[in-house]
């Protein structure tokens, strides 16, 4: 008889995207436990399948939610191949590998080790949005299979084994025709199992930073989108003299660069050094990227006779976008990269790490130097203003609706409000993964960035007064773009 028993969850553990929230009453053992007795019914009432793949990040809580979660789904008959503690991209190899269409990812990403959640795929597809609440329905409407553990199988497939295939696969792909000294910071998350050993076999000189996999982050979060923490990587690149710093978050499906000077290189540049140098073997390719990426990116693409094809977003709204316009290669402003044309099509950082080595390694010059021929604007990083969960909607449609009151040009509501002026460009978009809205903005020179981030200001809190502005801006603004 089980140890666990079912719960109804509330709702706000679903996001858009996943399963995602902090440890405690909300999100616990019998969570999941119900949501295996739900995925694993959904396996088989929606797709006739009966096997799936689970994998589990470093977190302290990852064992013992991935004890409740194959407890649940061993009773619904279902056949449980666990790979153990690896990253995220290691699980969509393994399900490549072992040609399953399911898999599971007991993550919570870059958020903080108190949080966790659930990545789901379910007969190839991506679960996200109507799908992923279509799972919170049936737990609400009890439609659960809950008798068929006499069928139920646990496969223990060995963890070295696949880090060794995925090592293998990738060192066949990538070429790096040049002896880089490499600082891998892990943030002591479950990448440091694997970056360093697949750098090492492509001929680098690693030095690890943060690579011993720890259940909680004591030396900074994994996240490298935040410029923070990517302080002393930059530091360790200067001291060790090394060609190039890389560092990757929680599950280790995003990148961040930074190179020998200790120049931070944001994601976008990277994704259009990529772009291309995938342009010059293959004219008219297709690049896809998120509505928070640079200006400069889509108006290279463009210049060398690319197709930029600007998207939601989030891995579902990318690999969509890649589908349907035969992209080979895709990338999101937060590091997220997508590689089709001699990879698997999701997200990689770690693959990402070996792919920007070999780009690197065919160029003639450093590269600070290869970066710094790239053009240039003024921008920010990523903005974050906190606002209530439940308030995100009705916020945005208000915003987009007086934002002619204050901006003046092109308005794109892809993906929350993306303003383009003559000198700049702006956006503000709800989060899907936290409550906050996240702001970005690039101008031609300093004051063009300014007299955006003012006129935002002056548009967000005519909506809301009380929302706190993450950056300095002119309070007297009004109409003038």
């Amino acid at each position: 008889m089980s140890k666990f028993y079912i719960t109804t969850p509330t709702e706000s553990i679903f996001k858009e995207y996943d399963v995602r929230y902090a440890v405690g009453e909300d999100l616990n053992e019998n969570t999941y436990f119900t949501l295996g007795l739900a995925i694993g019914t959904e396996l088989q009432k929606v797709y006739q399948l009966h096997t799936i793949l689970i994998a589990r990040d470093s977190r302290e809580s990852s064992l013992r939610f991935n004890q409740a979660l194959i407890q649940g789904l061993l009773l619904t008959g279902t056949r449980i191949i666990d790979v153990g503690c690896v990253p995220t991209p290691l699980l969509h190899f393994a399900m490549h590998d072992l040609q399953c269409l399911s898999g599971l990812m007991i993550t919570a990403s870059h958020n903080p080790a108190s949080h966790n959640g659930l990545k789901i795929t379910l007969g190839g597809k991506n679960y996200y949005g109507a799908r992923l609440r279509s799972l919170f329905q049936r737990i609400r409407d009890e439609q659960l299979i809950q008798d068929q553990q006499e069928s139920g199988v646990l496969i223990q497939y060995p963890t070295d084994q696949i880090i060794h295939k995925y090592v293998k696969c990738v060192k066949e792909d990538v070429a790096i025709t040049q002896k880089f000294r490499v600082v891998v910071d892990c943030g002591n998350a479950v990448a440091g199992y694997v970056v360093p050993q697949l750098l090492s076999a492509l001929g680098c000189e690693v030095i690890p930073l943060y690579c011993d996999v720890q259940p909680v982050f004591n030396n900074h979060h994994p996240d490298p989108a935040v410029e923070e923490n990517l302080r002393d990587l930059q530091q360790a690149v200067l001291e060790h003299q090394a060609d190039l710093g890389v560092a990757f978050d929680g599950d280790g499906d995003r990148l961040g660069v930074v190179d020998a000077q200790g120049t931070i290189i944001a994601s976008d540049y990277l994704l259009l050094a990529f772009a291309l140098d995938l342009l010059r073997r293959q004219p008219q390719a297709a690049v896809v990227f998120d509505a928070k990426c640079t200006q400069n990116l889509s108006k290279s693409i463009l210049e060398h006779q690319g197709r930029a094809i600007m998207c939601k977003t989030g891995m579902a709204h990318v690999m969509a976008n890649m589908a349907k316009n035969h992209a080979a290669i895709a990338g999101e402003f937060c590091g997220h990269f997508y590689f089709n044309d001699r990879w698997l099509r999701f997200d990689d950082g770690i693959y990402a790490a070996a792919r920007t080595l070999e780009m690197l390694s065919k160029q003639k010059q450093n590269i600070h130097n290869y970066f710094s021929h790239f053009p240039k604007a003024v921008s920010t990083a990523e903005l974050k203003i906190e606002i209530a969960e439940e308030d995100k909607e009705v916020f945005m449609q208000q915003l987009i609706e007086h934002a002619p009151d204050f901006l003046h040009g092109e308005f794109i509501t892809l993906d929350g409000l993306r303003v383009h002026t003559e000198q700049a460009w702006g956006i503000i978009r709800p989060s899907n993964t936290a409550a906050y809205l996240t702001l970005r903005f690039e101008g031609q020179s300093p004051e063009a960035l300014q007299e955006i981030q003012d006129a935002f200001a002056a548009l967000i809190l005519s909506v809301d007064p009380d929302l706190e502005i993450p950056y300095d801006f002119n309070e007297s603004v009004g109409l003038h773009m």
